[in-house]
């Protein structure tokens, strides 16, 4: 019979398996977070300019729809550039649940062996997410703008577009949640491959996954009270806990 270890065993063995870890873990995340934080503030500082450029000429200072999409289009590329990065951070964590070095150069090992399948797996997470999301935003945008459109008919929209998309966005994440680690456990498949492999793995396993996500919401609460400090700490607690999970899950398949 297929035993699988409980939330609770996962999360005290994830807490020993990060001791004298942390310090590293940390400064990956930070390691990631500049980078993406100074891509996207780029981004940003540029669309800034020539909304300031605009109004100087004597242009409108709106942000139109059209800008709009445009830089949701930039921020997504970037999204995808940067989700290559979690090859790396999967590496790490898997290098420490399985007592093999871990190192923060790990963060980019994604770019130097596999890069193309690294960027595939992240362009239809990220794609995915962005579709779910993006008719929400747009109704949310036009909400804002208060151009003839009535008050609480968009607010309405709002939340009913909200509420499914995050139904479609939720199983289909949850079902593509191991394909970075199947990627480092099975480098020979392409990214279509190792996506239709999570998929299979995580069938009759997606509520689990989610209840041990959501089991570490009221961590999230505690660290918005430390200004978010507190997360340096919890993103490592998480990330090795769903790499047990997912060394857990690839253990009973392989029986």
């Amino acid at each position: 019979m297929t035993q699988y270890t409980s939330r609770a065993q996962l999360k005290e063995k994830a807490r020993d398996q990060m001791a004298g870890h942390y310090g590293n873990a940390i400064l990956l995340s930070i390691c990631r977070s500049l980078i993406v934080f100074s891509l996207t503030f780029a981004v940003s500082m540029t669309f800034t300019m020539i909304l300031t450029v605009r109004t100087i000429m004597g242009g409108s200072a709106e942000t139109s729809l059209t800008e709009y999409l445009l830089l949701t289009a930039t921020t997504t590329l970037l999204s995808i550039f940067a989700g290559v990065f979690q090859t790396g951070i999967t590496l790490f964590y898997l290098n420490t649940a399985c007592n093999r070095p871990a190192v923060t150069a790990n963060l980019f090992y994604g770019f130097k062996y596999l890069f193309k399948k690294s960027l595939g797996i992240s362009a239809v997470l990220i794609l995915l997410n962005t579709a779910c999301t993006l008719p929400f935003d747009i109704c949310y945008f036009l909400l804002r703008s208060g151009k003839g459109f009535d008050a609480i008919t968009m607010a309405i929209l709002c939340i009913v577009l909200m509420v499914i998309g995050m139904c479609i966005y939720i199983p289909l994440s949850l079902g593509l949640s191991q394909a970075y680690y199947l990627l480092l456990d099975f480098p020979q498949y392409n990214a279509m491959e190792l996506m239709k492999l999570s998929f299979r793995i995580m069938k009759g396993h997606k509520w689990e996954l989610f209840c041990l996500q959501m089991s570490f919401l009221p961590l999230g609460f505690l660290c918005l009270l430390s200004f978010g400090i507190g997360s340096l700490w919890l993103v490592p607690y998480m990330n090795m806990t769903q790499t047990l999970y997912f060394l857990d899950l690839m253990q009973n398949e392989r029986q």
